[in-house]
């Protein structure tokens, strides 16, 4: 029994360690891969990479490439890529992924255009340092960031990068250094837990806002949303002008229509009773006089409309504007109607769309009536 024990262990020991000669002869392969891949993705116009010869076969070899670190000199298993400065000109190098054991990649000061892949979590599950900063990316900082959990240094500035920044990234509490200055960033910036990141390394984008910068005043989506509310609303408002001017440029009805309306037309035989009492009144002196008012009652409703949004708390877009919203004072004065019981009800009420509370698909005044009935 006992040698029976014996060679059952050494059978055992020997299949371990044929299994672990073969997972790191998998990853040497893998991490050789890896850096063809790379030597493929770049133009190298200085030939910075003409070191690079994969035709040696022996461990360790990749070792000796320029810009390559091994964990160990006799292991072809790839711990840092340093290619910073070197004139390479192409796409992210996607099959970095290879490079298993990976924990720094430095591509700055290249020619590295395109997007920064979505997937970037994926192609570098264990890096520590990332360095992209000056060269020619573009597109959004992708919120797959979020999941590289063991980065601490993120370098992305100087480059063409453009939209907001992920909150997510503020959730990496390892990240210590950050940086994303002179790109084409707008919005927030995120908040983070573990590290207190300088407004330095935000400068340089002029869309950027919140602490440690200045804070934000409103988010920059719902300021697309409300100006182009603001637009179409105060287009309606011309467009209803227009209308006006066109419509009171039509002749008056004549006596005699008139007359053939008198019966089945009550509002029309007022209309032209009144006509007939006020003899000191000519209708071509009514319609000078309106349409030289008209110009004053469009822009007094486009200076009202303009006062709900920019200067009423909170502001508020007038989604139904009409002839009948339009009142006159005896000045001929516009005032705007059907929305000053907007600022009696609850903001989180039926009628009241506010920038976070919208619930017909925009936001701004909602009349009563969807409401109520």
């Amino acid at each position: 029994m006992t040698w029976d024990f014996r060679a059952l262990s050494i059978l055992i020991s020997i299949i371990l360690l044929l299994l672990e000669r073969g997972s790191f002869t998998y990853s040497d392969q893998s991490d050789v891969d890896c850096l063809r891949s790379i030597v493929d993705s770049f133009e190298d116009p200085f030939n910075n990479l003409k070191s690079w010869n994969f035709n040696n076969n022996t461990e360790g070899f990749i070792c000796k490439f320029k810009g390559v670190e091994c964990w160990k000199l006799d292991e072809n298993r790839v711990l840092n890529i340093q290619m910073s400065n070197m004139g390479l000109k192409g796409k992210f190098p996607l099959g970095v992924a290879g490079c298993l054991s990976l924990t720094g990649l430095d591509l700055s000061n290249n020619m590295i255009y395109g997007n920064i892949p979505n997937n970037i979590s994926r192609l570098l599950r264990y890096v520590t340092a990332l360095d992209l900063s000056s060269n020619q990316l573009s597109g959004e900082i992708p919120m797959d960031f979020a999941d590289c959990t063991y980065l601490n240094v993120l370098e992305l500035d100087n480059n063409q990068l453009t939209g907001q920044i992920p909150a997510q990234i503020g959730m990496l509490f390892r990240l210590r250094s950050f940086t994303v200055t002179k790109n084409r960033l707008s919005g927030p910036v995120p908040q983070f837990n573990s590290s207190a990141i300088p407004a330095e390394s935000y400068a340089n984008n002029a869309g950027l806002c919140g602490n440690p910068l200045p804070l934000c005043r409103e988010n920059t989506h719902i300021a697309v949303i409300v100006g182009a509310a603001v637009g179409g609303v105060t287009v309606a408002a011309l467009a209803i002008c227009i209308g006006f001017m066109f419509f009171l440029r039509k002749p008056f009805i004549s006596h005699k229509v008139l007359r053939n309306k008198k019966e089945e037309d009550p509002l029309c035989n007022k209309w032209a009773k009144s006509i007939k009492d006020a003899k000191g009144i000519k209708a071509r002196n009514i319609y000078i006089l309106l349409e030289f008012l008209l110009l004053k009652i469009g822009i007094g409703a486009t200076k009202g409309l303009a006062w709900l949004y920019h200067s009423c708390n909170p502001h508020i877009i007038h989604r139904n504007i009409s002839s009948s919203c339009i009142l006159l004072n005896l000045h001929y004065e516009p005032k705007i109607s059907d929305s000053g019981l907007t600022s009696l009800m609850n903001p989180i009420g039926a009628h009241l769309g506010t920038f976070v509370n919208g619930k017909f698909g925009d936001v701004g005044y909602v009349p009563p009536e969807p409401i109520l009935y």
